[in-house]
């Protein structure tokens, strides 16, 4: 979600709507954020360095969403910013 589209929505006085989502097989990811119809989702871990399966519920979720190119963030414990395969990852202290 872009800075421009959070901006957007304050100032008409509309949270973003924000949930999780879960399938049947165990897929996961803890926060989806809509923004007047653009999904964002957000996974968040506590640890300090970032692993590979980290990344796995979003990956799914962009899978199956169609939308390999959309945003997607990882929050996370450490101190860095970085992109991994288009995923944003930031610390928790930077949002």
């Amino acid at each position: 979600m872009g800075e421009g589209d959070r901006g957007w929505l304050l100032h008409r006085g509309i949270p973003p709507e924000i949930t999780f989502w879960r399938d049947s097989a165990g897929h996961e990811v803890d926060v989806i954020i809509d923004s007047g119809g653009r999904l964002t989702p957000v996974e968040i871990k506590s640890a300090q360095t970032v692993a590979d399966d980290f990344f796995n519920g979003l990956d799914y979720w962009k899978k199956l969403a169609g939308t390999p190119d959309s945003p997607a963030v990882l929050v996370y414990g450490g101190d860095r910013l970085f992109k991994r395969s288009g995923i944003t990852v930031t610390p928790w202290f930077a949002l």
